[in-house]
């Protein structure tokens, strides 16, 4: 039993040493008390959201993070936002979790944990495999208008794909597939 408490504290001991400890002062991501990266912080929406920009030690523009605000967020849960992170050095774009409360310490986090910065530029593979295992895949927000119709007025479809009632169209759609048997439509 003493072999097994010790083996687990030893485990833990080694664990806590492999973390990062990421920190945050003065427009500076620190990581391991070194200096990782800086970060421009530009508030808005009165303070609300923030975008950020992160320069390498050299001064190069690596990152733009802005709110992306398209996606759906879960109702029940408002302590994140989601982020449109574009990577200009390295050419990709990824959407991310940021917190909505400190948003700025989140964010600092987020990028001092990536390891995409080695030797002050950002590695195109190391930003690929953060964006694989730290990026978000919410819901887009779908945005429709209802369609006012008599439901008691039968409809016709046209042969140019239009949907109409009473000689007014209502809509259209066009095929996008099949599968199993079963004719697929997007309706607009």
């Amino acid at each position: 039993m003493y072999k097994f408490f010790s083996g687990l504290a030893l485990l833990l001991c080694l664990s806590v040493v492999q973390g990062q400890d990421v920190d945050y002062k003065k427009g500076m991501i620190q990581v391991n008390g070194k200096d990782y990266a800086k970060l421009e912080v530009t508030k808005q929406n009165f303070g609300l959201t923030k975008s950020f920009e992160v320069f390498s030690l050299s001064g190069e523009k690596i990152i733009i993070a802005a709110p992306a605000t398209e996606f759906e967020s879960d109702k029940n849960d408002n302590s994140y936002l989601f982020y449109r992170l574009t990577f200009l050095t390295a050419d990709q774009v990824g959407i991310f979790k940021v917190a909505s409360l400190g948003q700025e310490k989140s964010f600092a986090k987020l990028i001092g944990i990536s390891g995409i910065l080695i030797n002050d530029k950002a590695d195109a593979t190391k930003v690929k495999e953060f964006i694989a295992a730290k990026g978000a895949s919410p819901k887009i927000a779908v945005n429709y208008t209802l369609v006012a119709r008599s439901t008691s007025w039968p409809i016709t479809i046209k042969a140019d794909k239009t949907i109409e009632q009473n000689a007014k169209i209502i809509g259209n759609f066009k095929p996008t597939g099949s599968s199993n048997g079963l004719d697929m439509y997007e309706f607009a």
